[in-house]
């Protein structure tokens, strides 16, 4: 009669069911990680933007007359068009929103400026963005009205 020999080890089953289900709990953890990694990168970008967007607003908020040569002096790459009623100053971003040559996202300064009734001057400054970003801010908080 055959004896039968019990084996110490694992059947190829085994084996397999354990491969499969360590793998699950790869996949399921690294998507895990991704998304919070992807996310982090959305609150730095927005963090970043509204950095700007205040940065912006404190140089206008100084001196709205000398907006344009302050923001020169801050921002040397960027570009600026000045029409008859209004002026418009692109500023350039990556995508993570930190000053970029690469021209890839922009903030859009658009500067007007209209008579008012006392001798003085009202600038308004209105910001938008290219890109995708303008879900953002609210589009009352992106722009600014100063009598000078």
């Amino acid at each position: 009669m055959l004896k039968h020999q019990k084996s110490n080890g694992f059947t190829l089953t085994e084996v397999l069911v354990s491969i499969a289900i360590v793998t699950i709990m790869v996949i399921s953890t690294t998507s895990i990680f991704l998304s919070i990694r992807r996310i982090e990168r959305h609150l730095v970008t927005r963090e970043n933007m509204l950095n700007e967007v205040t940065n912006v607003f404190n140089v206008f908020s100084t001196d709205p007359s000398g907006f344009i040569t302050n923001l020169e002096s801050l921002y040397e790459e960027g570009t600026y068009s000045v029409n008859e009623d209004r002026t418009v100053v692109t500023l350039f971003y990556t995508s993570s929103f930190t000053s970029s040559t690469t021209k890839s996202n922009a903030l859009i300064c658009t500067i007007s400026i209209e008579d008012s009734i006392e001798e003085s001057y009202l600038y308004t400054l209105t910001l938008s963005f290219e890109n995708g970003y303008d879900n953002f801010p609210k589009e009352e908080a992106l722009q600014r009205t100063i009598r000078g």
